[in-house]
Order: structure tokens, then C-alpha cells, then sequence
């Protein structure tokens, strides 16, 4: 047993049943763990879904800075399809959005990355149907989309100015 099957266990059982309807203990069934076990790896459900939702994001982030990298003769379609099938059921980057609309109890307490994953998603497909209609050539557009997406490698708490 690692941390990450526990977050993928947790996942799968969000996707299933919900945040609300899951409990640690369902998470401890679904690893044939302990939950003594489960709070050996988190200090409860709130900290482990805020790990899974802000680790989905990343992902999502890197998937799409991969793709557009390796599809460099795609167009707008290709990334818009590209889109639609990554962030739909039963894709696990649609589980930010499913959070997004499940309560606003919900939204509320992890409205920090639930926000930044819709800012991105919608500044990527601002950027990428901006550019559709300015019918710019393909490597500009992708130099748009690229620096859409490095704006959102890191939460929007964390500055540069930060680090020095």
C-alpha cells in the first residue's frame, strides 16, 4: 500500500459515489487497508482531496503542454477533440468539474483549484478560438497555447517573486 493507490482508490470512489457519500472508511474498504492506515498517509478526507484535485490540474497541464508539443501539424479541431475526450466521463480529469457542480459546499472548499483549472481551460480555449479567428499560422498558435499553459504549472498562490 502506497499513497498513490489510496488517491487513486479515493478517486475512483469520488467518481463512483461522490465527495460527499465517501468516507475514510470507504477509502480504507476499497485499499484492504486499516483507516488508522489511511490517516497514517493524510490527516483526513479534506487534505487527501485537495492532493488528488491540485495533482489532477498538474496533469491535465502536462498532458496538454505533451500533446501540443507532439502534434505540432494538429489544428484547432484536433485540440478542441483532444479536449472534449480528456475532460470527459469517466476521464479522472473530469473530476475537477464534477466537484465544480456537485454543492456548492463543495465548490466552496476547494475553490482554490477548482477555480484555477476553469481560468485554465478557459483561457486556453479563449486562446486557441482567438487565434481560430485570426487565422494566424499554426506555429503562433501554438507558441499562444504553450504560454496559456505555462501560466498555469503552479497555483496562482505561488509567485516568482517568491523564490528570488
Amino acid at each position: 500500500m502506497n499513497f498513490n493507490l489510496l488517491c487513486q482508490a479515493a478517486s475512483q470512489l469520488y467518481f463512483d459515489k461522490g465527495y460527499t457519500a465517501t468516507s475514510i472508511n470507504d477509502m480504507a474498504k476499497a485499499c484492504n487497508i486499516s483507516k488508522a492506515t489511511v490517516y497514517h498517509y493524510t490527516a483526513g478526507k479534506k487534505e487527501l482531496t485537495s492532493h488528488i484535485l491540485w495533482d489532477l490540474h498538474s496533469h491535465c497541464v502536462d498532458h496538454m503542454s505533451q500533446w501540443l508539443k507532439a502534434h505540432h501539424n494538429a489544428d484547432l479541431t484536433d485540440l478542441e477533440d483532444e479536449l472534449t475526450t480528456m475532460l470527459s466521463p469517466p476521464s479522472y480529469h473530469s473530476l475537477i468539474l464534477k466537484f465544480a457542480v456537485e454543492s456548492t459546499s463543495i465548490y466552496n472548499e476547494f475553490k482554490d483549484i477548482i477555480d484555477v483549472h476553469y481560468t485554465y481551460l478557459a483561457n486556453l480555449t479563449y486562446t486557441a478560438n482567438q487565434n481560430k479567428t485570426k487565422a494566424e499560422d499554426d506555429n503562433t498558435l501554438k507558441n499562444h497555447l504553450m504560454l496559456t499553459l505555462s501560466r498555469f504549472v503552479f497555483p496562482q498562490s505561488w509567485q516568482v517573486s517568491d523564490y528570488g
